[in-house]
């Protein structure tokens, strides 16, 4: 997020789009993105770490 808020002190002419820089939005996307990687990243360590528990216990 620090990106996003030094990307929104910059002074030189770029396109904005709903009130923010072009260079803000994608940084908004990539943190996005980053989180749904890092959730789905999470929830597949945990099916894995439950299904090998399960399957030491046959």
């Amino acid at each position: 997020m620090m990106r996003f808020y030094i990307e929104g002190l910059r002074v030189d002419p770029t396109h904005h789009t709903g009130g923010l820089r072009l260079n803000q939005w994608v940084s908004i996307g990539v943190f996005v993105l980053a989180v749904v990687f890092l959730a789905v990243d999470r929830s597949r360590s945990r099916e894995d770490v439950t299904a090998s528990t399960v399957n030491t216990h046959e």
